[in-house]
């Protein structure tokens, strides 16, 4: 009996800390307003929404899942987790890398030069950074000075290193 009421305090307790943490994927924008989405956990419904936070320049495109895609979209090969074709309320001409965001309820908004996520039972918003390494880009999420989120995308090619140890460790 112990347990089960230690049990049922503890899914209480964590209920607000994961409503506080979105799930968060890696996306790649494609032509036609299409884009692949790779993520880990449990398998995401056709239909789910969410917005992709791109870098350079910072701006928010939403969008929604249509399928598990089975060849693995094209960048499978360069994350981890399963990916799956969205559809985007607009076109891209260039293939362009950033984070999805499934956070229903939450709010985002352009502050002092980047995009913020504020979700219900946070106190602190949720920042996004992009920064290069030598063949790949690492994708981070921020709540304050505390990294939350943290994924590699490796490119295959050369790229000027910008990150600091904080983005990369």
């Amino acid at each position: 009996m112990k347990i089960a009421l230690i049990s049922a305090c503890l899914g209480i307790i964590a209920l607000p800390a994961y409503a506080a943490s979105p799930r968060l994927a890696v996306a790649q924008t494609e032509a036609k307003g299409e884009a692949c989405v790779v993520t880990s956990g449990a398998p995401l419904q056709a239909g789910a929404r969410f917005w992709i936070v791109l870098f350079d320049p910072p701006r928010i495109v939403d969008g929604e899942i249509v399928r598990r895609a089975q060849d693995g979209c094209g960048i499978g090969k360069n994350v981890e987790g399963d990916a799956y074709s969205a559809r985007l309320r607009f076109s891209f001409d260039s293939t362009e890398w950033g984070v999805a965001v499934f956070a229903p309820g939450s709010h985002a908004e352009y502050f002092d030069g980047e995009f913020i996520l504020r979700t219900p039972d946070a106190k602190t918003p949720l920042s996004f950074r992009s920064c290069a390494s030598h063949e790949g880009l690492h994708l981070t999420t921020w709540r304050g000075s505390r990294r939350t989120w943290h994924q590699y995308v490796y490119l295959g090619y050369e790229l000027k290193s910008d990150c600091t140890d904080s983005e990369v460790e």
